[in-house]
């Protein structure tokens, strides 16, 4: 009983420390109000109608954009798991290719393809539609939900495609029985089993559109369409001096937004077992046969991938190998290769950058893995009731999206005696992230370890280990792979993470992604340098999953033998 305690109270303690910045924004904002230069108050804020607006603004554009991805990802996973569709094997490629590209990189693409006079595909459109072609304008907010909704396919589709793979396929040979053809036993039976999937993908979705500061920022702003994570940004970033009690009044809107989103969401999956789907039956998994609709399918598949990974790519490689010179009359391509990535490796601070980046990506990863590994540990193995504290705590980052959380840092950095030793290393930056990646981690290690006996853990421990022994030498070498997936994934959130990292990077420990948002700021006219190191990141980003795809490859190859 003891060592359960413990290693509750080490859980939470551990939390704890993450989850200071957090309460130090409240404190810094409400008791300290001239120390951030607080222009309102929080209810002034409220009754502002131009701050309803903005309001209006994140709703509007966290919502929208969520609606794209899931309705498209449902669609997706639905022909990939269920029918006939050909070209599975490619497809099912779209989750790991959509990791390698940063959020903000698409955002560039959008900007650069889609710009209202000059953008290559508006060229395209008028050269053959004729000048009275129509104009799509990524700067509205439209464009700026189209653009995050096709990028953020990914994420609902691994939610909702295990759904879609474990439905009974009795329920559906009944439908088909009945008379029923392919998509009327889609809608009827596939996709009300699968509502809860879809829902829990759909809050998810709306949560990260929520604390998406990537899209709003290149397209957004451009508009003059402000979300709150932008305002957030304007008021501790751009303005002078920094108003960080405007900031974190609005960051308390943004977490009150959160706590309701967060609160349907674990309601949501908490449901879920009342729509068991999977049998124990051998009943063998439906393949609906669609027929002369079958390319038709295969062709709307392509363009969810063409749209989410092959465009920003495509797009990001020619730039990066050639200039493209656009104007009203149409393109012209001149080939220039290696000169953009002799320009972008010569930019100041880019080495500096990319070191910075990978050091406090691993320092990241290893923190919010062994801290994801202790708060599995404490909710699955432990009886008592301080061990359901150790399961909420993990949901607790999706409350407090990460732009947010930099500002508590500011406020404890301000606050906390001693602590300003840390502003300018890369801590700050390894704390937030570590604190932004742990819900996922949790979710990775606690899914392996559930399925772990206790039997050999209670062997350790009749033999003498302490619990340390036991949990590093008996339970990690057990986890190994739930805990490499969780190192790998917090490592490429982090290579590609800009609102977490955005104000918190300094000239002594930079992020690249803010580096490039800088890049794009301030010389918009030279997108082949910016395509160059943007290519780098996700070469970066792609030879990281590809080391940890042959190394894993090679494990299990040697544990067969």
């Amino acid at each position: 009983m003891y060592r359960n305690k413990l290693l509750i109270f080490l859980s939470i303690a551990l939390f704890c420390a993450l989850i200071v910045p957090g309460f130090m924004l409240v404190v810094g904002t409400f008791l300290f109000p001239e120390l951030g230069q607080t222009t309102f108050t929080f209810f002034q804020f409220a009754t502002s109608r131009t701050d309803q607006v903005l309001l209006l603004n994140t709703i509007e554009f966290s919502v929208g954009q969520a609606a794209i991805a899931v309705g498209i990802a449902t669609m997706y996973a639905w022909m990939i798991a269920r029918t006939d569709v050909p070209m599975k094997r490619f497809f099912q490629l779209l989750p790991i290719l959509g990791l390698t590209i940063p959020a903000v990189v698409q955002a560039f693409v959008w900007s650069f393809l889609f710009a209202p006079r000059f953008g290559p595909a508006n060229i395209l459109l008028r050269d053959i539609f004729g000048p009275h072609a129509p104009v799509l304008n990524v700067f509205s907010m439209l464009g700026l939900i189209l653009a995050a909704g096709l990028a953020e396919i990914p994420l609902p589709f691994l939610l909702i495609y295990p759904a879609m793979r474990s439905v009974d396929a009795s329920m559906e040979e009944a439908s088909q029985i009945a008379g029923k053809n392919f998509l009327s036993t889609f809608i009827g039976v596939t996709f009300p089993l699968t509502l809860p999937a879809i829902m829990s993908a759909f809050l998810l979705t709306v949560i990260g559109g929520l604390s998406n500061f990537d899209f709003p920022i290149v397209l957004g702003q451009p508009a003059g369409i402000h979300v709150i994570a932008t305002e957030i940004y304007y008021w501790v970033s751009e303005r002078f001096p920094p108003a960080y009690g405007n900031a974190g009044i609005i960051g308390m809107y943004y977490v009150i937004i959160g706590l309701v989103l967060v609160t349907l969401y674990l309601w949501s999956t908490r449901r879920t077992y009342k729509y068991v789907t999977v049998s124990g039956g051998t009943s063998t998994r439906i393949v609906h046969r669609l027929g002369k609709w079958r390319y038709g399918a295969a062709i709307a598949c392509f363009l969810a991938v063409f749209f989410a990974f092959l465009l920003p790519i495509g797009t990001l490689l020619v730039n990066s190998m050639t200039s493209v010179l656009t104007f009203t009359g149409g393109l012209t391509f001149r080939y220039n290769f290696p000169a953009a990535y002799i320009a972008a490796i010569k930019l100041p601070l880019f080495w500096t950058s990319l070191e910075d980046t990978v050091e406090f990506s691993i320092a990241a990863a290893v923190c919010a893995t062994t801290i994801g590994l202790l708060l599995s540990y404490a909710a699955l193995r432990n009886k008592t009731r301080g061990a359901r504290w150790a399961e909420y705590v993990s949901s607790v980052p999706l409350l407090i999206p990460g732009i947010i959380y930099t500002v508590g840092l500011f406020w404890t950095f301000l606050l906390v005696p001693g602590a300003n030793i840390l502003f300018g290393t890369i801590w700050p930056l390894v704390i937030s992230l570590s604190f932004f990646n742990l819900p996922q981690t949790t979710r990775i290690i606690s899914g392996n370890l559930v399925q772990l006996s206790h039997e050999l853990e209670e062997a350790s421990q009749v033999g003498g280990s302490s619990f340390l022994k036991t949990l590093t030498r008996v339970v990690a070498p057990l986890l190994k792979v739930s805990l490499a997936y969780s190192f790998v994934f917090v490592f490429a959130n982090s290579l590609r993470e800009l609102g977490s990292v955005v104000l918190l990077a300094t000239p002594n420990s930079q992020s690249f992604t803010t580096l490039l948002l800088d890049l794009y700021n301030s010389q918009v006219a030279q997108f082949d340098t910016l395509a160059a190191g943007s290519m780098i990141l996700i070469g970066l980003i792609a030879a990281s999953l590809a080391a940890f795809a042959l190394a894993q490859r090679y494990l299990s190859g040697r544990g067969s033998e």
